[in-house]
Parts: structure tokens; sequence; C-alpha cells
């Protein structure tokens, strides 16, 4: 009798915790979630750019969920991200790359030029490593030329 008690409460704490963690994840979807992201719940319309009011709210819910969920901390990086130069150019990279999703050289260009805009000087590096992509070296690894499109 006590270990099936035990069980039950151990199955409903779990489920308990479940629902915990989903709610952090429907607020972070409500607030955070990316229109394009094939993943989202279908009742979920996502925000192109989220609101300097909701990056606050973002962030906690997102942080938590996203222990457990790619979305969420795709979500998280995204709310990371507005407004903060640094982010930005890590979501920069990550694009140019392929970090999580497919290569787009677009997106990359367009996170850079936003955080090359708040001053940050490793943006403007990107930038112009995507504009002049070739670079020759001298043997001692100094830059020669640079060839741009």
């Amino acid at each position: 009798m006590r270990t099936c008690f035990l069980a039950i409460v151990l199955v409903l704490a779990s489920s308990l915790a479940a629902r915990a963690q989903s709610a952090d994840l429907v607020l972070c979807d409500r607030v955070a979630a990316d229109p394009s992201d094939p993943d989202k719940p279908a009742d979920v319309s996502g925000v192109a750019e989220i609101a300097a009011s909701d990056l606050a709210t973002a962030i906690r819910f997102c942080r938590q969920a996203a222990a457990s969920s790619r979305r969420a901390m795709f979500a998280l990086g995204r709310a990371y991200a507005a407004n903060h130069p640094g982010a930005l150019e890590r979501m920069g990279a990550f694009a140019e790359g392929g970090r999580g999703g497919t290569k787009d050289k677009d997106a990359a260009k367009a996170y850079y030029e936003r955080a090359a805009a708040l001053g940050d000087a490793d943006a403007k590096a990107a930038l112009e490593r995507l504009r002049c992509p070739y670079a020759i070296k001298d043997k001692q690894g100094k830059l020669v030329i640079t060839l741009c499109f």
C-alpha cells in the first residue's frame, strides 16, 4: 500500500514539473517565438521583433524552458540579441556558419549590420569579411591583398 502511494505521488510530482516547464515554454513562445520557426505550435503566430517591454519576460521564461527545449533556447538567444550588439554579432556568426540551422549569409549580414550600427567592432570586421571574402597573405601571414565584390 505504501509503495503504491509513493508511486502515485512520484507520478503526480513529475506531471506537475512537466506542466510547469510547459507553462514556461508557452509564455516563452507567446513573447519571443520566431514567426518563421516551423517547430512552433500552430496556435503561436510568433513575433518578428521582441518588444522592449517583453524582453525581461522573454528572458525569464525562455531561460527556464531552454533546459528542455531547443526552440526555447533559440528564443532566449533572440531575447538576448534585442539591442545588445555583441549578441547580434554572435547571431550573425551563427547564421553565417550554419550553426543551429542552414547557412544564411543574408541573415548574417542583417545581424552584422544591426550590431555594427550599435558600434560593435567585430561586426564591422565581419561585414568587411563578407564584402571581401578572399585574402592573400605572404609567408609570414601578413595581409598582401584582399579581393572584394
